[in-house]
């Protein structure tokens, strides 16, 4: 059950229309919320003016990422689902950063993510220790609309308050989108750039492809060096060279997590090569269970890229 605000007048409780954020349905929200069409604010088992129904999709509460919010989970099935969409402008995408905290002393913390373009389940965190803070990530892409559902781990135990954030970071990396080999970008030689290997999740399957990046550059014949490195420490780089007839020249990987990554080659013919470097063995999960609200590492480590000729 989702609380409205503390700044919420008595009677809004009786169902008049009183303040705004909820789709003029009786009352005013928590900052960032505006209730479904057809919720209504009511008192729910914790004590909280509280906007019901929002236990399904269809259902689910609009969230402004970034806002605080006070809510409550009732005895049973109780199921609290909130819905907010990624920033289409950042090209690269991002992630969230979700806490669960102050829970009730008897709360059992259940979050399982969604992404709304196929209604495919991201991920499922929970605690089974009463009254636990949760912490969890998400790599969301631009554009793409996500939900956030609440529940009682296992359906246990009595109603219980939590108060959820969302934190949303944008990934800059200038470069994007570059994810295939139609959409490499141009670099030059012997002129590092940054950039960062991640993608969010659209749906099920989280393809490791797209957190390839593809680059394209003119080499002379002779040899030619490919540099990565300041690798994520829960990566293992690969890199892949093409010459211009997109046939395969050379590849060289790390099998060994945050390790740098070098790969020497013989050009035969010069012209416009393309190489895309990427995440040997899959790509790290797309969410998960987070340390406090720390990302893990390749969302918030660049890269450094570096492509020489004598």
């Amino acid at each position: 059950m989702l609380a409205a605000g503390a700044g919420l007048l008595p009677a809004a409780c009786g169902g008049g229309s009183h303040g705004t954020g909820m789709g003029g349905q009786g009352g005013r929200a928590s900052p960032g919320l505006g209730g479904a069409a057809g919720s209504s604010v009511v008192l729910g088992p914790c004590g909280l003016p509280e906007i019901e129904p929002n236990d399904t999709r269809d259902l689910a509460t609009p969230y402004v990422l970034g806002s605080s919010v006070v809510a409550c989970i009732g005895a049973g099935d109780d199921k609290d689902v909130y819905s907010f969409t990624a920033p289409a402008t950042d090209l690269a995408g991002g992630y969230v950063l979700l806490s669960l905290t102050e829970v009730g002393p008897t709360g059992l913390v259940d979050v399982t993510l969604f992404s709304a373009a196929d209604n495919s389940s991201v991920d499922e965190i929970y605690k089974a220790d009463g009254g636990a803070s949760l912490f969890a990530y998400l790599a969301v892409a631009p554009g793409v609309s996500y939900r956030i559902q609440v529940s009682a781990f296992a359906g246990a135990g009595a109603p219980y308050r939590y108060t959820m954030k969302a934190a949303y970071t944008p990934i800059v990396d200038a470069y994007e989108p570059n994810d295939t080999k139609d959409t490499a970008k141009a670099i030059t030689l012997a002129t590092p750039i940054t950039a960062s290997m991640t993608a969010g999740y659209v749906g099920d399957p989280y393809k490791g492809e797209a957190l390839a990046d593809w680059y394209s550059v003119p080499l002379a014949a002779g040899s030619v060096t490919i540099k990565l490195t300041t690798v994520a420490t829960d990566i293992m780089g690969d890199i892949q060279l093409f010459d211009p007839d997109g046939t395969s020249v050379d590849e060289k990987y790390s099998t060994t997590p945050g390790a740098n990554v070098t790969l020497t080659a013989e050009v035969m013919t010069p012209g416009s090569y393309k190489f895309f470097i990427q995440p040997f063995a899959g790509a790290p999960p797309a969410a998960g269970e987070a340390v406090g609200m720390v990302a893990p590492d390749h969302f918030t480590r660049p890269y450094t890229l570096t492509v020489t000729q004598p």
